[in-house]
């Protein structure tokens, strides 16, 4: 017996030494991918961890077998997703941010690729082997000396994270970093933001009075009007810069280099000390167009604001150019639904507004959108043809290809050993060839190019990489290269811009350009995502507030903004520690308003049986204790019998509901509302309309969607049609699951949650779907039909059957004559039995039609029996 324990003893010490390994071997694998050297107290916060994982899945399994199974699932993901977001963003993640999950677009590029695969599987296979040892050993310990244990563990592991854990994920536990993170945002919200007075006081006091002509040119302009491009991209920190990091005197071998810009060397301004004023696109972009800065939180962006405000109030760049007689066009590769930019663009005067649809091939698959090499390609094409209207013009352009997880050929991959490089040298490649198109077609002669970045995806060992931007200038006006030696950020573009075009009339505007040199400092403040926040009256010196309400001096080894080598000390000074706090916090919007119109009046395209975002990723500050009510007018252009449209909302605050509503020929126009109660203050709530259309006669039909609001009003709306909810965890359950299945063959789904069948064609599939999870037992299937003409009775009817697996898996199928059906009044009830052995994913169940029929099928439900 005494054998036994000690060899069982062994056993679980051998299998908790592998895990303790495997867990570690992910931070080292980490640390490769970016470059940096392993933290030893990084190393330590992830044994001490590890060790109360494995104490907390052991005490668990003594108390039921399957609960530790249960608990390594949100424990895996957890430790493997931050190592997915560290690779990407260089910072872990805030669990504040959980409803990204819930974003179909999110997922869909954010997923195309696993950057650590072999990791993932290991890790997960070690984890699921830790627990079958620990349910397999008969080892045990009192209640009350495991709970101590598993206590000491976790207050060990708070006392160091405390201590020791820094602002950087390496030198702190991945996990321990979140939830960190996340119990201090749930904490802030139990405290005062403070007077919004004082806020907008202390904002008042980084608003320059210098004017853009105080500066000294940096070189002579040609008088002949200049086409005006920019080319944002995405997440590119200006340390990929060779110039950039030869100024500051930084020696990085690890960094890929955008060794394009090399043929226009000559030609070219660099601005090193780039800031971006936060880690988000809509914000970057809307800095960029408004010279305003960003939220410096995560409240609502301003963008969405600005489409509620007095918009004459706001001078944006494309509008600004067109009153000069400048054509303005817009061009990105991912979905312009997201983040509403199509909307945002439109507004602020942008003439063509082109998004993902507009590029018709792809070299490398990518779900967020065109790759590189393909967007800019095409985009010399939109450029040539705004080029032939003959009157100058503004052009921006947004690269997505350098967006986690990384539109790259795997030829690159294999090259770069690491997919973030392979997509910079993508993208350097991609520009390359772009540059030199430009310049074959004529169009840099007459043209000011500025290459740009719309946020930083940061850069290892600098305390504020993450607000390090991209600025470099193209333009044969330049006749030897210069470097602007000032700070700027996105906010002075808008100014350079138009300094540029006519200096004259922008001469008296407050702020500075780029293309000048100026004596003396100005403030900046720039912030991540996460809750960090930052500002710098003097270059090289920049003050930093923390997640947890500690400040910091920090200052350059170089007297610049990004060096070598910095100090860093906690400082004293309770005037920048509340201004700092009041511009975090502050979250109230820039306009007074209840009701949000997210869309104004937009016709969107339908393809037959292709699902269309009509909008998604708005990420809104959602107020405490609210009906929170979204509501939109809809018509269908031109639309037939038999023409149907299914429409799904989405949201990140019920996860797990879907809201579905059918709309067909007879309610082709009319509103629907979707509301729920809101009780605690959100950010980042984002919902998601989609549309799906199946139409008779036309391949594409037109869904106008009108007066698309988001109401924050304490009373309901009534009296307007409501979405139906689902849950779609227990969808099987649903009584009536027509609204999730397809028709064809002359059946069509109908507003009534009905499907109307009419002369069909015989031995071909009216229906079928709805491709749901079902847990493995025994149910009756029942359709419930109603005949408009009643069919032969001497002949079949129809054939019914129940599969998995694209239909190759058949659990039961039967034909039904009308003597097989039992009768309720004039409705006629199909049932038939089937029996899963396992849970199945996508159980579809088809009805084909075996003779002319019309009828109405009115209901289609399953009932689990037992």
């Amino acid at each position: 017996m005494a054998t036994r324990k000690h060899t069982e003893i062994w056993i679980v010490i051998f299998a908790s030494i592998i895990f303790i390994n495997v867990f570690l071997i992910g931070r080292f694998i980490i640390s490769s991918a970016k470059g940096i050297d392993v933290n030893l107290v990084g190393c330590i916060l992830d044994v001490v961890y590890s060790v109360l994982i494995l104490f907390l899945l052991f005490f668990t399994s003594r108390l039921f077998w399957l609960l530790p199974y249960i608990m390594i699932i949100p424990l895996a993901i957890l430790h493997l997703a931050n190592m997915e977001f560290i690779y990407a963003m260089n910072s872990t993640i805030n669990l504040a941010d959980i409803n990204f999950i819930t974003d179909g677009q999110f997922l869909n590029g954010t997923f195309s690729h696993i950057s650590f695969p072999i990791y993932n599987l290991i890790f997960f296979i070690c984890i699921i082997f830790i627990v079958v040892v620990f349910n397999r050993c008969s080892l045990t310990f009192s209640g009350k000396k495991s709970l101590i244990i598993i206590l000491c563990c976790l207050l060990s592991n708070l006392v160091l994270s405390y201590f020791y854990s820094g602002d950087d994920w390496d030198e702190g536990n991945f996990s321990l970093s979140t939830i960190n993170n996340s119990l201090i945002a749930i904490k802030k919200k139990f405290h005062s933001e403070g007077d919004p007075s004082k806020a907008l006081a202390y904002l008042n006091q980084i608003e320059t009075t210098r004017k853009v002509d105080e500066g000294q040119s940096l070189f002579i302009n040609s008088n002949k009007p200049k086409n005006i491009l920019l080319v944002i991209m995405e997440g590119i920190p200006g340390a990929y810069l060779g110039e950039t990091l030869n100024y500051f005197d930084i020696e990085d071998k690890n960094l890929v280099k955008l060794s394009s810009f090399e043929s226009i060397k000559e030609h070219t301004l660099i601005v090193p000390n780039f800031m971006t004023h936060n880690n988000q696109t809509i914000r970057g972009l809307y800095s960029i167009f408004s010279g305003d800065y960003p939220k410096l939180n995560s409240s609502t962006p301003k963008a969405y604001e600005y489409l509620q405000s007095d918009r004459n109030k706001i001078v944006m760049l494309p509008n600004e150019l067109k009153k000069q007689g400048y054509n303005t066009a817009f061009i990105q590769a991912a979905p312009l639904e997201f983040m509403s930019k199509d909307r945002f663009m439109t507004a602020i005067g942008f003439d063509t507004v082109i998004g993902s649809k507009g590029f018709d091939k792809q070299y490398v698959p990518f779900g967020w959108g065109a790759d590189d090499r393909t967007f800019l390609e095409q985009s010399m094409n939109y450029i040539e043809e705004i080029n032939d209207k003959g009157k100058p013009w503004m052009v921006s352009l947004l690269t997505v290809g350098t967006h986690h997880p990384y539109a790259v050929p795997e030829e690159y991959v294999q090259k770069y050993g690491d997919r973030k490089d392979a997509a910079v040298a993508y993208l350097d490649v991609s520009i390359q060839k772009f540059i030199e198109d430009f310049n074959e077609s004529g169009l840099a002669d007459d043209t000011l190019v500025i290459f740009m970045s719309d946020e930083s995806h940061g850069v290892n060992n600098q305390p504020y990489g993450l607000n390090w931007g991209f600025c470099l200038v193209y333009s044969n006006d330049i006749k030897s290269q210069i470097i602007n030696t000032g700070v700027y950020g996105h906010k002075d573009v808008l100014n350079s811009v138009l300094d540029y075009v006519d200096p004259e009339s922008s001469s008296d505007r407050i702020g500075k350009s780029i293309f000048r040199d100026y004596t003396g400092e100005d403030a900046i403040l720039f912030s991540t995502n996460y809750g960090d926040i930052y500002y710098s009256n003097k270059k090289g010196e920049v003050y930093y507030l923390n997640k947890t309400d500690e400040l910091y001096k920090i200052s350059s080894n170089n007297g610049e903004m990004f060096a070598n080598n910095y100090n860093k000390y906690q400082h004293n000074d309770d005037a920048i520690k509340n201004f700092l706090i009041y511009l975090r916090d502050y979250k109230e919007p820039t306009t007074d308003f209840n009701t949000m119109t997210i869309i104004d009046d937009q016709v969107i395209e339908l393809i037959d049986n292709e699902t269309v975002v009509v909008t998604d990723g708005q990420f809104l500050t959602i107020p405490e204790n609210k009906d929170v009510t979204i509501r939109f007018d809809y018509e269908v252009l031109d639309s037939s019998e038999g023409d149907y449209i299914v429409l799904t909302l989405e949201d990140s605050e019920n996860t797990g509901l879907t809201n579905t509503k059918i709309i067909d020929h007879r309610t082709s126009s009319g509103s629907l509302q979707y509301t729920f109660f809101n009780k605690d203050e959100k950010d980042k709530y984002v919902f998601m309309i989609k549309a799906k259309g199946k139409f008779v006669n036309e391949k594409v039909m037109k869904l106008r969607i009108k007066n698309l609001t988001i109401d924050y009003k304490s009373k309901r709306n009534s009296g307007i049609s409501t979405f139906d909810i689902y849950n779609i965890k227990s969808l099987f359950k649903a009584p009536n699951l027509i609204p999730f299945f397809y028709t064809m063959n002359n059946s069509y789904l109908v507003s009534e949650n009905h499907i109307k069948v009419k002369d069909n064609s015989t031995d071909n599939y009216l229906i079928y779907g709805p491709y749901i999870f079902y847990p493995s037992g025994k149910y009756t299937l029942r359709i419930e039909v109603k005949f408009d003409d009643f069919p032969d009775a001497n002949k079949e009817l129809f054939l019914v059957d129940i599969a998995s697996n694209s239909g190759t898996r058949i659990y039961n199928k039967m034909s039904f004559r009308i003597e097989d059906m039992s009768k309720d009044n004039d409705t006629y009830i199909v049932e038939l039995d089937f029996d899963l052995p396992n849970q199945v994913n996508d159980l579809e169940i088809r009805l084909k039609g075996l003779q002319k029929l019309n009828m109405t099928i009115q209901n289609i439900s399953t009932i689990k029996k037992g």
